[in-house]
């Protein structure tokens, strides 16, 4: 029996040919082929279901943790008159924040006795291997949308989202750091004070220019109308204080003058779930890091060796490394 042929009898459920099947030399290469096929689909497909690229910058990683700058922009040239000495620059912020690596995977295990027991046995294998496949890929997914859910402590000492953060840690309180905003609703109004709010913030030096701007808004599933309706729509209500899209006394409407066709819109089910209200707005500037160090790997264990041989048990291991972490406040800020 040819690998293409064990390959039919999966996909046709014919247990007794399975049987056959699994007693052959060939079993082993099949499922190096045929297993390892699927968890990689199972993992493209749920990528394709998935959007936490879109809120990280991927960097790539040679060892156990790498180290990263939270800023490395100088402070602007100052003016030198004639026979004065040069003044030292501030070099940007001393901050480096540590990215470690983890390794995250998992076994699958089917027993000899598989195709006696489940007379559908194609659907056992692709069923097993495929969970195991998408799960990698939406863990990430839940990985990386929780860290801005559950606002954690971050390399300046404050929380990830925080009134007043310092230009560098152990720096003197910054008024106008500010990327948290409360008591407003998903609103042009709000959204035209948020901007207000990126374009003040300062750098490890006050006159430090950042040049920060908006690249998407990040909502839950319940917010997405609302946020495309402010992305895309050519007018917005005149009066948009009060509610989502304005006032029920709202008179009239204007044009789209914020330039927010610009914005994109991330939405995610993950975030209804921590808060249908609460909103971000992602910048340009690096702040999440997904730092790759191994990708997804998928290993089996031979025939005769190990589990098989003890209890026919053949087993197959995902595994995957990476690094998750906020490398830097400024790339995002919550509005609730």
């Amino acid at each position: 029996m040819t690998i293409q042929e064990m390959e039919a009898v999966i996909k046709n459920g014919d247990g007794k040919a399975l049987r056959e099947a699994m007693t052959r030399s060939d079993f082993a290469a099949f499922m190096a082929k045929g297993l390892k096929g699927t968890i990689i689909d199972a993992y493209s497909r749920a990528q394709a279901q998935t959007n936490f690229e879109q809120l990280t910058v991927d960097e790539t990683s040679e060892s156990n943790e790498e180290t990263y700058p939270t800023m490395g922009a100088t402070e602007l040239p100052r003016k030198v008159l004639e026979g004065e000495k040069f003044k030292t620059l501030n070099p940007g912020s001393p901050d480096t924040v540590k990215v470690t690596n983890f390794k995250y995977g998992g076994i699958i295990e089917l027993t000899s006795e598989a195709s006696e027991d489940d007379q559908t046995p194609g659907k056992t294998l692709s069923k097993q291997a495929a969970a195991l496949g998408s799960g990698h890929a939406r863990y990430k997914d839940k990985a990386f949308f929780s860290i801005l859910t559950d606002n954690p402590p971050i390399y300046d000492g404050g929380d990830l989202f925080a009134l007043d953060h310092p230009g560098y840690t152990g720096g003197a309180a910054r008024g106008s750091n500010d990327n948290i905003y409360t008591a407003v609703t998903l609103s042009a109004n709000a959204l035209a004070t948020v901007l207000g709010k990126i374009a003040i913030w300062e750098g490890a030096d006050a006159d430090q220019d950042l040049d920060i701007m908006v690249d998407a808004l990040v909502v839950p599933v319940t917010l997405q109308p609302v946020a495309f309706g402010l992305t895309r729509a050519d007018l917005l209500p005149v009066g948009y204080a009060a509610g989502a899209l304005g006032p029920a006394t709202n008179n009239g409407l204007m044009p789209n003058a914020l330039g927010l066709k610009k914005i994109g819109v991330i939405a995610s089910h993950r975030l209804d779930r921590a808060s249908l209200t609460d909103w971000y707005v992602k910048t340009n500037f690096p702040g999440l890091m997904h730092q790759k160090r191994k990708g997804l790997e998928i290993m089996q264990e031979g025939l005769g060796t190990g589990m098989h041989f003890e209890n026919g048990m053949h087993r197959t291991r995902t595994e995957e490394r990476f690094g998750a972490k906020i490398v830097n406040w400024r790339g995002f800020v919550l509005v609730s």
